[in-house]
């Protein structure tokens, strides 16, 4: 067990003071926690994010993420997409006779049926398909945010995709604009000029919270509408976007109680559409509050996943091991074979982190080409981060303790990315996406520049950065991977160039070539428009309508 004596006591003092307003800290005692100074089992979420610099910061942001992973995964309440506060933590993540209870975030909508106009419901059915559900998106389907690729289990099963909104998100998108829905291209162009550029309101996402009015004893939303007045959106909790990684579980599978699993409607490649049981491999959660206006972005994986892995080397050491109460052993990898033959693997080698090539459309065709099937050989190849690897065994054995049959325990932190800044600059009407190429370097003189606050810094303006990567969704960015195009990268590299769909012409290339056709996806998206869209890809990807 972690000594807490190892811990400043001046870094917990500050970070006490930083969040004694915003959580509960015990008055009594309870099992130890080494790193966070407030209690992160319990289904609640952190009403503001303020944390110093330096030391204690990406502790403060670890525990934060893990707060938010417990609340997300909470079981939902009967018709709410709201935590079910009567539930005990000896209950989280415990499967029952039909599985996991529905959890918080899976009541959350998918982008694609928000952006497709569909009605709002707290129940949303699991729908993934091969290609993305309306035919252009690279946030949904099986590719992977970095290109036409996909990734293979050892069982030759495929990881499909699945982007979710949070109610806050859903009410800004169909309420924040008096001339209509935001699901439009047009009315997210007509948001960004509703109020003169620079000015508070415009297509600005929510923030959550309030603050208290000068001279009153009032305190009035921190978020507006696209005309800049204050105004609630949903729970009043900020933004949160969520994207999961999902695999088919091989049928009758001995390892199902080690996953959060579901029932989906899964269309492969071929078009063939079946009900199948899937597990949850990866799951980002991007999160908006006060004093995180860049967001709080945070990794998590299933940990029978992978190994880590040495590019030195080629060693591998097991992370369900090597970290805290040790992990129950698995014949083998969900996506490495320990025994991999190079000369049987004809598809990849057996070379670790390699993108698949032009997808076959038969046996062998085209020449050359990379069945569906064909399993790939996955390392962790980019470190997670310490304060990570700490948290997750004090998190594993709380619930070996609390919750031992918790699907949970399986599950780890990789990484966190936080603004540093306590007040990191305000996000105002009408500012302008970065135009340069993402890993090529920062931006030209007098164009808008690449966010300087972010822990850790963008690989863009700092080459020795550390890198952010979850293996089941970013396989090919990886330090050392063999066919990254724009070198290892962290989430801000990218998402600091979303746009919205609407506005004056492309700044940014996004993929829209279909992976199976090598075509570009038809119809042809609606470009991006030079408008920020707050960090996230929903608005230029899954929007359908002019």
């Amino acid at each position: 067990m972690y000594d807490q004596t190892r811990h400043s006591l001046a870094a917990i003092a500050i970070a006490t003071a930083i969040l004694g307003s915003i959580v509960s800290i015990p008055a009594k005692a309870q099992t130890p926690q080494p790193f966070c100074p407030f209690t992160i089992t319990t289904p609640s979420l952190p009403t503001s994010f303020h944390v110093p610099g330096g030391v204690g910061g990406q502790l403060i942001a670890t525990c934060v993420a893990w707060q938010q992973f417990m609340y997300l995964n909470w079981q939902a309440a009967a018709n709410s997409t709201l935590p079910d506060t009567s539930v005990a933590l000896s209950q989280f993540g415990t499967p029952t006779q039909g599985g996991v209870p529905t959890t918080v975030w899976q009541t959350y909508m998918p982008a694609f049926s928000v952006m497709s106009g569909a009605q709002i419901t707290n129940r949303p059915p699991l729908v993934l398909k091969a290609t993305s559900k309306f035919g252009k998106s690279q946030i949904s389907g099986i590719n992977q945010a970095s290109g036409p690729v996909w990734l293979t289990s050892q069982a030759g099963n495929l990881t499909y995709y699945d982007v979710r909104m949070n109610p806050d998100e859903v009410d800004f998108v169909t309420s924040g604009f008096s001339g209509g829905s935001m699901i439009r291209a047009a009315n997210q162009l007509n948001c960004v000029l509703a109020v003169p550029l620079g000015s508070r309101g415009g297509f600005t996402l929510p923030m959550g919270g309030t603050t208290p009015v000068a001279g009153s004893a009032q305190a009035q939303s921190n978020d507006t509408n696209c005309a800049g007045v204050p105004t609630t959106f949903g729970q009043g909790v900020g933004t949160i976007e969520l994207k999961a990684a999902w695999l088919v579980l091989p049928a009758a599978s001995p390892n199902a109680n080690r996953y959060l699993t579901a029932q989906a409607q899964v269309t492969d490649p071929s078009g063939a559409t079946t009900t199948q049981t899937v597990g949850l491999v990866g799951l980002h959660i991007v999160r908006r509050l006060p004093g995180a206006s860049q967001m709080i972005w945070s990794t998590f994986e299933q940990i029978d996943n992978s190994p880590d892995y040495s590019l030195t080397s080629s060693n591998t050491s097991d992370p369900r091991t090597g970290t805290g109460t040790p992990r129950t052993e698995l014949a083998s990898y969900t996506y490495f074979n320990p025994a991999c033959v190079p000369a049987q693997d004809t598809a990849y080698g057996c070379v670790v982190n390699k993108a698949p090539g032009t997808a076959c459309t038969a046996p062998n065709t085209p020449a050359g080409c990379t069945p569906y099937t064909a399993p790939q050989q996955v390392g962790r190849t980019t470190p997670s981060e310490a304060n990570a690897n700490q948290a997750n065994a004090w998190i594993w054995s709380v619930l070996a303790q609390q919750a031992p049959n918790s699907v949970f325990q399986y599950y780890r932190l990789i990484d966190v990315q936080w603004p540093a800044d306590p007040q990191p600059p305000a996000l105002t009407a009408g500012q302008l996406v970065p135009q340069t190429i993402v890993g090529g370097g920062n931006t030209a003189a007098g164009q808008p520049a690449l966010p300087t606050n972010i822990v850790p810094s963008l690989y863009a303006t700092d080459k020795t950065t550390r890198v952010i990567a979850n293996t089941t969704m970013e396989t090919y960015v990886q330090a050392g991977s063999p066919t990254a195009q724009d070198g290892p990268l962290t989430c801000v590299d990218c998402h600091a160039f979303a746009g919205i769909a609407g506005g004056t012409g492309r700044v940014i290339s996004i993929p829209t070539i279909d992976s199976a056709t090598r075509q570009p996806f038809l119809p042809i998206p609606i470009p991006q428009g030079n408008f920020l869209a707050t960090f996230s890809f929903i608005f230029s990807q899954e929007t359908l309508l002019p």
